[in-house]
């Protein structure tokens, strides 16, 4: 009975993380990761999207003791667990990035999460997970300043979420694109990419995601002194 409704869970997790009913997913995560009897990969599947969408309410020390501790479990299960951790880093990579650490001005320990996280998808042979280490990357390659190594990654996940034929992820490919044309003052450019990723993300109805696209639109408003539309973009982020 608890293995079959945990599991349950876990098959409602990527819609509650999708369309964005996080508190609903919260709720449903955190009674079912201290069920009792089950089995090793259920629990750590559990812990992942407990963690996630803990990061997606900033709720940045839950996230990451979360995936640690999931983390720890794909780790125990060997090379079966290689794809589960390679998604567990991702999200450690994020609640990394959310947390003070990222204020620190070195985000290597996190550069050094995403890249973990890709070899892991790499040896299991997933490229969508490849696709999405990739967008964590350049997202942090544009903060670091980097910015080849962030253009690399962003156009390499967005070749990969393309050939998926995936729109959410490209939407990450083409925000982190985006970030890094605002970046570099090519506004233009900026806006053509975020408003790309802004149809896709419609095409889902990812909330959490276009809430994201609009804050970026806001700030290169800002950057064109148009400070009414970026009035606008802000309170519908909000």
């Amino acid at each position: 009975m608890a293995e079959g409704a945990a599991r349950l869970a876990i098959a409602l997790a990527w819609f509650w993380r999708i369309h964005s009913h996080v508190l609903e997913g919260r709720t449903w995560l955190e009674q079912a990761v201290v069920l009792p009897d089950l089995t090793i990969g259920t629990r750590a599947g559990l812990l992942f999207h407990a963690g996630h969408l803990a990061w997606m309410q900033d709720d940045f020390a839950l996230a990451r003791a979360r995936v640690e501790q999931s983390l720890d479990l794909w780790q125990s299960l060997g090379p079966s667990g290689r794809r589960g951790a390679g998604f567990a880093n991702h999200t450690l990579g994020m609640a990394l990035s959310g947390a003070e650490l990222s204020y620190q001005g070195d985000l290597t320990p996190i550069i050094q999460v995403f890249q973990t996280s890709r070899s892991l998808f790499e040896e299991v042979g997933d490229e969508w997970g490849v696709a999405f280490a990739l967008s964590g990357l350049a997202k942090c390659y544009t903060t670091q300043g980097e910015d080849q190594a962030a253009l690399e990654a962003a156009e390499e996940s967005l070749a990969g979420f393309r050939r998926l034929g995936n729109p959410w992820g490209k939407s990450l490919a083409l925000n982190a694109l985006a970030n890094l044309k605002l970046q570099a003052g090519d506004l233009a450019e900026a806006r053509r990419f975020v408003e790309e990723a802004q149809t896709l993300r419609s095409q889902v109805g990812h909330r959490h995601s276009l809430a994201v696209g609009l804050e970026l639109l806001a700030k290169i408003a800002l950057e064109e002194n148009k400070l009414d539309e970026a009035a606008a973009f802000y309170h519908e982020a909000i």
